[in-house]
């Protein structure tokens, strides 16, 4: 199942490595699930670090290395999106065209605009929600 981890959700694990998010991250990495990552995630990710803790700049490049092991960055995008995209905010846009060229089950976010879309494929769940349906301990 292929799941992408939304930028909300990485600055959480980032930030905040024994939360809710960071435990989805992790599980969003591991068999059976595939884990990707959008560029513009990952520039979002930097711009919101330098801006709101910049002393925690230093760690960020680890961060991001340690989870690229087990993620893909997408690589397919699609140029146009249409009216039809149910997403007030246009800044969601390029997550969503890359969700949806690499064919992803599951976007992992907190992001309010994603959760109340009403997108079936792919399908949106808070880190809480994808633990508790796609996760249980042996």
């Amino acid at each position: 199942m292929r799941c992408l981890i939304d930028t909300n959700v990485l600055v959480s694990a980032f930030m905040w490595p024994q939360s809710i998010p960071a435990e989805a991250v992790k599980i969003a990495s591991t068999a059976p699930f595939s884990a990707y990552v959008s560029p513009y995630s990952l520039a979002e990710l930097r711009e919101v670090i330098v801006r709101k803790w910049p002393e925690n700049l230093s760690d960020l490049d680890v961060f991001i290395e340690s989870i690229l092991l087990h993620m893909v960055v997408t690589t397919q995008t699609i140029d146009y999106l249409t009216e039809q995209m149910p997403l007030r905010d246009v800044n969601d846009m390029p997550i969503l065209a890359d969700a949806l060229g690499e064919g992803v089950d599951i976007i992992i976010s907190g992001d309010k605009d994603f959760i109340e879309a009403g997108l079936s494929k792919p399908q949106v769940l808070t880190p809480a929600e994808f633990i508790k349906q796609h996760f249980s301990n042996p």
